[in-house]
């Protein structure tokens, strides 16, 4: 799973946003999903990946809710 490293390079701030989402969606991504094509999927369920996914966006960039920033506008800036 995740180690102090990687958090390392998801927080770090001279990492480029670009590279951090790259990072995201072949590490962390696949290990948050691991299992769940054996789970009968519902609505809540995605609900709840697609709330964890924007969490973690929002801290990879260093932005919170408080900041105002539109949801889209964070995942444009992570997969850009």
């Amino acid at each position: 799973m995740s180690t102090d490293s990687d958090s390392g390079v998801l927080c770090d701030k001279k990492v480029p946003l670009k590279l951090k989402g790259k990072f995201y969606q072949t590490t962390v991504r696949p290990a948050l999903l691991y299992g769940t094509e054996c789970w009968v999927v519902k609505s809540q369920h995605k609900t709840q990946v697609s709330v964890v996914e924007m969490r973690m966006l929002r801290w990879m960039s260093g932005k919170t809710r408080h900041d105002r920033i539109k949801n889209d506008t964070i995942r444009e800036r992570e997969w850009g």
